[in-house]
């Protein structure tokens, strides 16, 4: 635990009186919604507007723009290729996005620029 190496460090027992997480990956506290807000927006059948859309998850995968028939392949579980010109050779996972923004899925490299569904949404 972090009060336990802080104690080791200093050489002597350590506690922490409180703790908290300002920030995980991408995700800042700035952007994190109350339960009051949240309660509310329930409330109005607004909860949608909380939630962040799928494609901006995993920012670190590269992101390749498919077409819907391309799109319809992938859910049934078909390699799709992406431009060498998007995304960067050797990178092993990509997200596959809709033309409305919308995650297809996730493909796994066989290739420099031939995917496999691995998730598939």
């Amino acid at each position: 635990s972090i009060a336990h190496d802080a104690g080791q460090a200093m050489g002597c027992g350590a506690f922490l009186k409180s703790l908290r997480r300002t920030a995980s990956g991408d995700f800042k506290i700035e952007s994190a919604r109350t339960l009051e807000t949240l309660a509310h927006l329930a409330a109005e059948d607004r909860l949608n507007e909380a939630l962040i859309p799928a494609a901006q998850l995993l920012p670190e995968f590269p992101m390749e723009m498919v077409d819907s028939i391309t799109a319809g392949q992938i859910r049934n579980g078909r390699d799709f290729r992406v431009s060498p010109f998007q995304v960067r050779s050797g990178s092993r996972y990509v997200k596959a996005v809709s033309p409305q923004g919308d995650l297809v899925a996730i493909g796994e490299a066989l290739l420099p620029n031939l995917y496999h569904p691995v998730l598939v949404l």
